[in-house]
């Protein structure tokens, strides 16, 4: 039984890990100058941009270009 309850934890563990990514501030700039501000959860910078641009859109802010770091 013990070992059952350990594998299922070490799975858990491995398909929480998977999922992770890295938390991301993503500015929208219109005129060189930052306009909007939001938060992405993705696993590299080029995935932020393109999340926040789709959530960007979604909401009808139009601008020049997005910024994540």
């Amino acid at each position: 039984m013990k070992k059952v309850l350990v594998a299922v934890m070490a799975l858990g563990m491995l398909a929480s890990a998977a999922n992770a990514g890295m938390s991301y501030e993503c500015w929208m700039y219109k005129g060189g100058k930052p306009w909007k501000m939001l938060h992405v959860v993705a696993d590299n910078k080029s995935e932020a941009v393109s999340k926040a641009s789709d959530k960007f859109r979604h909401h009808n802010w139009n601008g020049d270009y997005v910024k994540c770091k």
